[in-house]
């Protein structure tokens, strides 16, 4: 879309000393023609565009120049904000931060004290190895390089090569949206099924991509858009453990006010996933309803037990 492509301007030309018309028409896929007329748009909105002549020329923004309240209202400062300061606590050359700088009209701490939202994505640790993997495959995005990954699935462990195209994050996980060679297709790989990776230094070409689509198999509703109904107790002292798993609003209290148990209720399609999920709960748990869940979570534990029988 257009206006995306004069955001993407935008934070190229604040970004860098200079950029040619050529070297913008390469990295949009686009005509120097249609460059031209973004740039007249830029200029008619305010944004001052100069240019360079001769060798070593090209284009920029005007030194010093930051969007002004104009361009910006108080809400988009805070929005745009909070956006690029969950990104830069997970970069690190600094580039985010100078876009930060350059695109701010205001002090960074007046903005922190006004903002009602706050995004951090690091890790409340040292660096993690998650934090490592994103920087790596944001490198390699930028750099058009292929990534050769040691990836296991449900079903198998296997090596591939993969065009990295954009990195996601979805509720608590990372993903790798790439197109695979050995698929010949686009795939979602979650970062913390790559068990090794490489990136090569062979440079692939940007390959057009729709909509995400991501996997609901994993899925549960406080509504019955799903066909399976589950139900489960537990002990209210245990209440904290499981709203900060899965969340409040499928807690119920129980029919019994004598009973100190609530019931949580909800919908799914996967009942060998509701039985993983069972078993992570550490016994807080109890699967009422439906029988097969409670069948499923039996063998599970059973082949748990299984692997300590020479124990007891």
């Amino acid at each position: 879309m257009k206006i995306d492509r004069l955001i993407s301007i935008i934070s190229v030309l604040t970004n860098k000393e200079r950029v040619t018309i050529q070297e913008l028409a390469d990295k949009f896929e686009v005509s120097k023609r249609t460059i031209f007329r973004d740039l007249d748009t830029l200029n008619m909105a305010g944004i001052p565009i100069v240019s360079f002549p001769g060798i070593g020329g090209g284009i920029s923004v005007s030194e010093g120049y930051k969007l002004n309240r104009i361009i910006l209202s108080e809400e988009d400062i805070k929005n745009l904000y909070v956006g690029l300061n969950g990104l830069r606590s997970i970069e690190s050359e600094g580039s985010i931060q100078y876009l930060i700088n350059k695109l701010l009209p205001k002090d960074e701490s007046l903005i922190i004290a006004e903002s009602d939202i706050i995004i951090d994505l690091s890790s409340w640790f040292e660096e993690s190895e998650m934090q490592k993997k994103v920087k790596k495959f944001h490198t390699a995005i930028l750099n058009r390089q292929c990534i050769e990954m040691e990836y296991i699935s449900m079903h198998s462990q296997s090596k591939r090569i993969v065009e990295p195209h954009k990195l996601v994050f979805k509720q608590t996980y990372w993903y790798l949206y790439a197109f695979c060679l050995e698929k010949n297709n686009f795939r979602l790989f979650k970062l913390s099924r790559i068990l090794s990776y490489k990136v090569l230094e062979s440079i692939f070409c940007y390959r057009p991509n729709g909509e995400i689509n991501f996997d609901i198999n994993n899925t549960i509703s406080s509504t019955s858009e799903y066909p399976i109904e589950v139900l489960l107790e537990c002990d209210n002292e245990d209440k904290f453990y499981i709203v900060d798993k899965i969340g409040s609003k499928y807690l119920q209290p129980s029919d019994d006010c004598e009973v100190k148990k609530c019931l949580i209720r909800f919908y799914t399609s996967n009942i060998d996933w509701v039985a993983d999920l069972v078993i992570s709960l550490q016994g807080k748990v109890r699967a009422i309803q439906p029988t097969s869940l409670r069948h499923t979570v039996k063998k599970k534990l059973e082949k748990m037990l299984s692997f300590y029988k020479d124990d007891i």
